[in-house]
């Protein structure tokens, strides 16, 4: 029992970083970009 208590926060810290979704953070930053950039054009800068 105890080698599952020295590998339990291991285990809870890489649950935690995999259920991390790169790609919807990317595809919010995009349109982010995208949309300020937008607004740019329509004001004229």
């Amino acid at each position: 029992m105890s080698a599952f208590l020295n590998f339990a926060p291991l285990v809870a810290a890489a649950a935690i970083v995999d259920s991390v979704n790169f790609c919807a953070f990317s595809v919010l930053l995009l349109t982010i970009g995208f949309l300020f950039s937008a607004g740019d054009l329509v004001r004229g800068y």
